[in-house]
């Protein structure tokens, strides 16, 4: 297991340095690539640059910004260094951000863009500590900054300044052999992010997230659902400051992926899927939510045969799916069930649906998953559960999703559906995770019943940031998290999601 994601990169990068890591559109809205090995020259670049100026082990550097190319560069840069960033995405609302900054006492700070800018200005009377923000628009110029009113004190940086100047830095070779010993000396234990979330009431709570809660993951996602291969491309569209998108671009970044960057708006979606050709999306359930009500809103302009078509094949594909499930073992067991009455019962109408199944493929949902890509594999679902009946289309017509669960404080992943498992509605923990779900009493329950669950593993959370009273709460001093969240096992080891028993409330769009 690596020790920290700077020393990933880096090993990633030494082995796979022509491979594309990034995809992202310039300009024109044309994509274009960037290579490990020329994202690793601008995180070194960075570095140097932000060491020049004090940026040191410990340190908390705040990151507002959306998803980007930009924002993966500035994290790795900031961790290279043994920092720490703090990151929320440009739709904070300026109290947010001045209670993150000042909670943090961080001094440096990056702006996605002139209007981000522009909040934190207005906010700077409330934090005296800061004292840099660094704006990451590279279409951002100096001659713009002149129509911004400045604070005195607080100085500001454009991003490609400080990429141009580190570049002249690294040809000291001093300097450079500082880069490369605070990567070397960065240990598993340390903080790599404090992740602000907010409950239905009170202030937000910083989650602090080690390297060795991150770190953990690279090994033990892959285990559950695949080995993901070198080059292989992932389309992001969520915001990239939450936790898990971090992780899956973590893991694009241990496997020598490629992570092309989108937004989840219909158009440009579609559009991007047709252009990258991804083999993996990480998703909310809210994208596919849009994606089957486009499906069937296409059809209201179809002919009364055409209609009566799409729904009889959509029918026969969910009973073929559910027939090949019970055949294959795939179903949830919450109760005990017989193997022999599910093969009866699975296997005359798999072997009879399966000509119309084909047939309807052919003729209705191979057009569906055309808009996905030809080389697409699966997505994966997080930030809430899928619908039963989202997950159910989609798997009848042949698109995997992978529902997955997990929350801020577990950095964030603690169980998925595995790539080869039917529409179970369950999840299986990650291997090396352990999970308890308890009732009232603090009893394990029984398959079948409900309780909350409980999780202890190596991605658990530190804590939270100067809130021990709260981290108390939730967390044990046996290192059990208490999720807050209420599920219930099955018969096999897997477990399906209820609801929650607090107060917060997960929607569909995570």
């Amino acid at each position: 297991m690596y020790k920290t994601i700077p020393q990933m990169f880096a090993d990633v990068v030494n082995r796979y340095p022509a491979y594309a890591v990034q995809m992202s559109k310039d300009s024109s809205g044309v994509f274009k690539s960037v290579s490990y090995s020329e994202l690793y020259s601008e995180v070194n670049s960075l570095a140097a640059s932000l060491s020049k100026r004090g940026v040191k082990r410990g340190d908390l550097v705040g990151l507002i910004s959306d998803n980007r190319s930009e924002w993966l560069a500035s994290d790795l840069a900031i961790l290279t260094l043994g920092a720490a960033d703090v990151p929320r995405g440009r739709d904070a609302m300026p109290y947010e951000i001045s209670f993150i900054l000042s909670a943090t006492e961080a001094k440096f700070c990056f702006v996605e863009n002139a209007v981000q800018l522009r909040k934190i200005l207005n906010l700077i009377d409330k934090l005296p500590q800061l004292k840099t923000l660094i704006v990451m628009d590279r279409e951002f110029s100096s001659a713009q900054l002149k129509d911004i009113t400045l604070a005195e004190g607080v100085e500001v940086l454009l991003y490609q300044n400080l990429i141009d100047e580190g570049r002249a830095l690294l040809n000291d070779r001093k300097v450079a052999l500082k880069i490369e010993e605070e990567r070397k000396s960065g240990t598993i234990e340390e903080i790599a992010t404090i992740i602000f979330t907010s409950g239905t009431t009170g202030d937000p709570k910083g989650v602090m997230l080690t390297h060795h809660n991150f770190a953990y993951q690279l090994e033990a996602v892959p285990q559950l659902i695949q080995k993901f291969a070198p080059g292989q491309r992932w389309l992001s569209v969520l915001p990239v400051w939450h936790s898990f998108e971090r992780i899956l671009q973590y893991v694009i970044l241990s496997n020598a992926s490629t992570v092309a960057y989108s937004k989840p708006l219909g158009s440009i979606l579609l559009a991007d899927l047709a252009v990258v050709n991804p083999h993996w999306m990480g998703s909310v359930p809210r994208i596919w939510e849009a994606v089957k009500a486009g499906v069937f809103g296409s059809m209201k302009t179809k002919s009364a045969v055409a209609k009566s078509l799409f729904s009889f094949f959509v029918k026969v594909a969910a009973l073929y799916s559910r027939s090949r499930d019970l055949l294959l073992g795939q179903v949830a067991t919450f109760k005990k069930r017989s193997r022999l009455l599910d093969v009866l019962a699975g296997v005359l109408p798999t072997i009879l649906l399966y000509p119309l199944y084909r047939l309807g493929d052919h003729l209705v949902f191979s057009k569906v998953k055309q808009k996905l890509g030809t080389s697409f594999i699966a997505g994966v679902s997080g930030g809430g559960s899928l619908s039963a009946g989202v997950d159910m289309f989609f798997a009848s017509i042949g698109v995997k999703l992978l529902d997955g669960y997990g929350l801020t404080e577990s950095a964030p992943v603690v169980a998925v559906r595995p790539l080869k498992a039917g529409v179970k509605r369950t999840v299986s923990p990650l291997p090396g995770t352990e999970v308890r779900i308890v009732d009232e009493a603090g009893n394990e329950t029984k398959p079948g019943s409900k309780g909350v669950v409980m999780v202890r593993g190596p991605q658990v959370m530190k804590g939270y940031y100067k809130r021990q009273d709260l981290t108390d709460k939730v967390l044990s001093k046996e290192g059990w998290l208490d999720t807050g969240d209420l599920g219930m096992w099955t018969h096999k080891g897997e477990f399906a999601l209820c609801g929650r028993a607090k107060d917060t409330i997960v929607l569909s769009g995570g």
